[in-house]
């Protein structure tokens, strides 16, 4: 019997990192939102990585493209992505970025859907995060803790999408 293989997708936000652990095979392991209160969020937010690498082992990392068209990123957390990524690149993982373009081709959502109907259409393909899809977002209202979540399992799907893609294609 073969070890389970794990995908990491981490999406940083203004109060930690959204974290999203699935299986190769789909099925959802872990999710959470890792808050972080403290003046140097990217040391912290780094450290809490390191430590989910050591947690799960995963194959491959998967991140946004804070350099992707269309990418609105401080430049906090873009530095934050980029020394994700060599974290992972440190550790030989698969390290995949994608902008939220990809993430809503992969979920057959319009080029210009918002991340409520992200977090939907994650929930319709993941039930197990149902319960925990935040109601849409009043323009006055700040973003549910809770989304950060969905846009990790949204980056997530996106890496087993095209993975499965490329398989099919070799076949």
């Amino acid at each position: 019997m073969s070890a389970a293989k794990y995908v990491l997708a981490l999406a940083p936000v203004s109060r930690g990192l959204g974290v999203f652990v699935i299986d190769t095979n789909g099925r959802p392991i872990d999710w959470r939102v890792r808050e972080v209160r403290t003046k140097h969020k990217n040391a912290r937010c780094q450290t809490i990585t390191d430590e989910l690498l050591d947690e799960f082992q995963p194959i491959a990392l998967v991140i946004e493209d804070h350099r992707a068209l269309g990418a609105r990123r401080s430049q906090r957390v873009g530095e934050l992505l980029d020394l994700i990524a060599e974290l992972g690149a440190e550790r030989c993982l698969i390290v995949a970025r994608y902008g939220f373009r990809d993430v809503r081709a992969t979920l057959g959502l319009p080029p210009r859907a918002n991340k409520d109907a992200i977090a939907a259409a994650v929930a319709e393909r993941l039930p197990t995060l149902f319960p925990r899809v935040p109601k849409p977002k009043r323009i006055w209202e700040t973003e549910a803790h809770s989304m950060a979540i969905f846009s990790a399992a949204a980056l997530a799907l996106t890496y087993l999408g095209r993975a499965q893609r490329k398989n099919e294609a070799r076949q």
